[in-house]
């Protein structure tokens, strides 16, 4: 199964800002796991992850559809929320001037690092090395030519 494919076949959950709210998520940055992978992949390529934190709100509408609220803090997060195992969620969060941010609700977050199930680990890392290749490598790519704007 190819990227576009796998992550056209995840399922969304329709949740309210309030459930948000509540949830008590977690930076996706803050699980070792990730850091841990994020570190691997960008020993061979320190740019691999370059335009995965881009505003993506238009590509991730296409892909997921609406998105399931609207969280308005300095920016207005539009957000996707992704079932793992159990009450483990991914949300993927993006807006403009923010860009795309990953979060991690029903995990183990009262302690530091946050924690989640082994399960839900390979889910995030095989969903987020998708969302790398279809959203951020192209952003990537456009920067890339010598002499491009760095800022994407």
């Amino acid at each position: 199964m190819n990227c576009n494919e796998l992550l056209s076949t995840l399922a969304t959950e329709s949740r309210t800002v309030d459930w948000y709210k509540k949830a008590g998520a977690s930076a996706l940055a803050n699980f070792r796991f990730w850091t841990q992978e994020t570190r691997r992949v960008e020993k061979a390529n320190p740019a691999s992850y370059f335009g995965l934190h881009a505003d993506h709100r238009a590509k991730l509408k296409d892909i997921w559809g609406p998105q399931a609220f609207i969280f308005r803090s300095e920016y207005a997060w539009h957000g996707w929320v992704i079932p793992l195992a159990g009450e483990e969620k991914l949300i993927v969060l993006s807006a403009t001037g923010g860009g795309t941010t990953f979060e991690v609700a029903g995990a183990h977050d009262n302690v530091y690092p946050p924690q989640c199930s082994e399960r839900s680990q390979v889910r995030i890392i095989e969903i987020m090395h998708a969302l790398n290749k279809v959203l951020g490598a192209p952003v990537g790519q456009k920067y890339a030519r010598p002499g491009a704007d760095p800022e994407p």
